[in-house]
């Protein structure tokens, strides 16, 4: 390959968009952020919306910083088994979906809300001069038990909206009998808690309803810098805890758009070109 293969792709997170340029020369390839912009939702008429146009507006201003970065030559923008495991009624019963993917894959998966939680608690106590960063009370809560107040996160419909997120989840520990708690580096072991307690009760129903033995809790994206949660899902899991790549997202995006370019189709394929991959921080 003469010159390298330019490999837009575009990231929207809860918080930020991103637009990231890739650069891949056959064997290897960079990851780099071209662009980022706030992205959270509105208010309008009692309902959380995304504000589509501002996203649109701004991907396009990425896309046009991106086709400079590169030269005005961009190329592509843009539990895995190998069957579906469950009939579509079952399935919905159990809210657990049988996505297709890559490589004619299935990703058996039901969504957990995740870290969002504290995203927006961290958001409420920022706007309060309360400054605190997600990294600093996950070092706090390194020590923090797998027994202790937690709430029940199953609900995810009622964590969704953005606002007012520590009153919502002292309201569903005072459900559950438990004190409000108010103290940040307290409220996050309890928000690490929960989440490492719903991931158990999650594999729990997969291994059930597939009959699947499950060794190993892969956790990928922004989720493998924080340790205290990993920890604690260690604990409550019982599996060995293995971190993937916290830019996960955007190296599947890039790799996929490869492998197309490059006529690799397998899954295998995939995921080399996805190792080879680096994020320059």
């Amino acid at each position: 390959m003469n010159s390298p293969r330019n490999i837009i792709a575009i990231d929207l997170g809860n918080s930020s968009g991103r637009v990231v340029l890739g650069q891949w020369n056959g064997g290897t390839g960079i990851l780099r952020q071209i662009y980022r912009f706030p992205n959270e939702p509105n208010e309008e008429n009692w309902h959380v919306v995304w504000d589509t146009e501002r996203i649109w507006r701004e991907t396009l201003q990425g896309l046009r910083i991106a086709a400079i970065e590169s030269g005005g030559r961009v190329e592509s923008i843009g539990l895995d088994c190998s069957e579906r495991l469950l009939s579509r009624s079952r399935a919905m019963n159990l809210n657990i979906t049988n996505e297709g993917g890559v490589g004619d894959t299935i990703r058996f998966l039901r969504n957990v809300i995740g870290l969002w939680l504290l995203q927006e608690a961290l958001r409420e106590w920022n706007e309060k001069g309360m400054e605190v960063s997600a990294a600093e009370l996950a070092e706090q809560n390194m020590t923090a038990p797998l027994d202790g107040l937690w709430f029940d996160v199953s609900e995810a419909k009622d964590f969704l909206a953005p606002g007012n997120m520590i009153g919502r989840i002292n309201a569903a520990l005072s459900a559950q009998g438990f004190p409000e708690q108010r103290r940040k580096t307290a409220l996050a072991g309890i928000i690490f808690r929960s989440l490492a307690k719903r991931y158990a009760e999650v594999i729990k129903t997969i291994r059930i309803c597939t009959g699947k033995r499950i060794e190993r809790l892969c956790i990928i994206g922004g989720g493998v810098k924080n340790e205290a949660l990993n920890r604690l899902a260690g604990a409550a899991t019982g599996l060995e805890i293995v971190k993937g790549p916290s830019e996960a997202t955007l190296a599947g995006n890039v790799a996929v758009q490869i492998s197309a370019l490059e006529n690799a189709r397998t899954l295998e394929d995939i995921q080399g070109i996805a190792s080879r991959l680096t994020y320059a921080e």
